[in-house]
């Protein structure tokens, strides 16, 4: 059969610029397939995006997933249900991470007319729109925040709770892999954590204050999601607690013995009964 069944979800992994993306993808890749697994990243245009409908219609591939830095509304039109999953970090972090992130990739923008790169507390004067509320406008699928407060936290506690089946923590990556592997049936899997930013890196108090007051309806969104992670996590009951133990175990970050030269990410095996138990495997 060509193309995506009309009756079965192609997911939407809605990337939020460093907010573990890079990680989930790795993820996502091995428990679909990579080659059944379409990315929007660094595309000069909207030509996929705006032609997913025929893609996943005339495609001799069943595609399963679309992952990358796209905004909502990705879903409208396509042939089939389009579910969206994602995953929202502190955006005071999200903000320093990706202010370093351009530093690194995108030095001529991030620089001054001298040609010295900015340190971040001049930026965030001068730009302050880079630092603004990007997880929210991700998900309103507009960069035009120019409304009440409370009207667009409402606005977008309302797609997160009528499009996306998922959305996960990156500051609790591994209960939120678990809960979601759950909910899509799949299979449990180790992983690295993927293009951090560094541990050594040190902003100002003063900086992040004033990146804290720029992100007043992010601030807010995240804790929306964390405390509706936070009841999942509650309600998961005792085989999740034991399978997070297992995984945690198996992570590099909890196992010394863990060997860093594995791929990115990999299925585990039936030695690891409670991840399985869990998954019913």
């Amino acid at each position: 059969m060509n193309g995506v069944a009309v009756d079965n979800p192609f997911f939407l992994f809605m990337h939020i610029p460093k907010a573990a993306g890079t990680t989930l993808r790795s993820i996502v890749d091995l428990q679909f397939g990579a080659d059944r697994v379409l990315t929007y990243y660094n595309q000069g245009n909207r030509q996929l995006l705006d032609n997913l409908q025929y893609v996943l219609r005339d495609s001799d591939k069943e595609f399963a997933a679309l992952i990358g830095h796209f905004p909502f509304g990705v879903h409208e039109n396509l042939p089939c249900p389009a579910p969206y999953v994602t995953f929202l970090r502190d955006p005071v972090n999200i903000a320093i991470s990706a202010f370093y992130e351009n530093l690194k990739t995108n030095l001529g923008n991030f620089s001054k007319a001298d040609g010295t790169p900015y340190i971040i507390g001049e930026y965030v004067l001068e730009n302050p729109e880079f630092f603004e509320n990007q997880q929210t406008k991700s998900i309103l699928g507009t960069n035009d925040l120019d409304a009440p407060i409370d009207d667009l936290l409402a606005a977008a506690i309302h797609n997160l709770t009528t499009n996306f089946i998922f959305i996960g923590i990156v500051e609790k990556f591994a209960p939120s892999l678990l809960l979601l592997s759950k909910q899509l049936g799949w299979s449990p899997c180790t992983y690295k954590r993927l293009n951090q930013r560094r541990a050594d890196i040190e902003v100002d108090a003063p900086t992040i204050k004033i990146i804290a007051e720029l992100n007043e309806i992010d601030r807010a969104l995240y804790s929306w999601a964390a405390s509706q992670l936070d009841a999942k996590i509650a309600q998961a009951g005792s085989e999740f607690e034991d399978a997070l133990k297992e995984l945690n175990f198996l992570l590099p970050k909890d196992n010394p013995e863990f060997d860093h030269n594995l791929a990115e990410c990999q299925f585990v095996d039936t030695s690891a009964p409670a991840l399985h138990r869990y998954l019913d495997l």
